[in-house]
């Protein structure tokens, strides 16, 4: 196992200062990851959009344990949105700070988020990639969720975050505003800015 992640970390090395383009490719209706929240649900914002300055819109998907993780239940944290893939090997060198990032900001209400939108083979992750992500890039303490094509549909809607690069980081503050956005990987440009909404 350790092997693995050293072969992974020597790969996302190389490939830090670039980043994988994603390819929108057709998912399986019959399984579905996400559950749509009503529109009357409290909380919801009617200028909600994935654009900077905006709050940010709800979504429920599933996590590594499959459960739902709904993104307005954690209203008055910082949650940072990770959206990958896993044959990416840039979102591999990312994965491998997450569980870092929960161990130093956790204590802050500070929640890191990797939104798997692809397998290995392009595919929707089901739960058992989610699994092994987690476990692969030793994530204990912060969700790793699988996205459909709900998710493409909020994009399409306005509603979501345009992805054209993968990953792509998105901060979100605590009253739910967003305030940051990175295609690819920068890990201490991700940590000033925390740093910036803790003051």
């Amino acid at each position: 196992m350790k092997i693995i992640k050293i072969i992974i970390a020597i790969v996302s090395a190389a490939l830090l200062y670039f980043s994988c383009t994603s390819d929108v490719t057709p998912f399986d209706p019959n399984n579905p990851t996400i559950t749509v929240v009503p529109d009357g649900m409290p909380g919801n914002w009617a200028d909600c959009s994935g654009k900077l300055g905006t709050h940010a819109c709800n979504f429920v998907l599933k996590d590594q344990h499959n459960k739902d993780w709904q993104l307005y239940e954690h209203h008055g944290e910082i949650i940072v949105l990770d959206f990958s893939a896993m044959w990416c090997g840039v979102c591999m060198g990312a994965a491998l700070e997450v569980q870092h990032f929960q161990e130093i900001y956790g204590p802050e209400k500070v929640v890191w988020v990797t939104v798997l939108l692809q397998d290995f083979f392009g595919q929707l992750p089901a739960v058992a990639h989610l699994n092994e992500w987690a476990k692969v890039f030793d994530i204990e303490s912060a969700p790793v969720l699988a996205a459909d094509e709900n998710i493409y549909d909020m994009i399409l809607n306005g509603e979501g975050y345009v992805i054209n690069v993968l990953p792509t980081i998105v901060i979100i503050d605590r009253e739910m505003t967003n305030v940051y956005y990175l295609e690819g990987w920068n890990k201490n440009r991700i940590l000033d800015q925390i740093d910036k909404l803790l003051k």
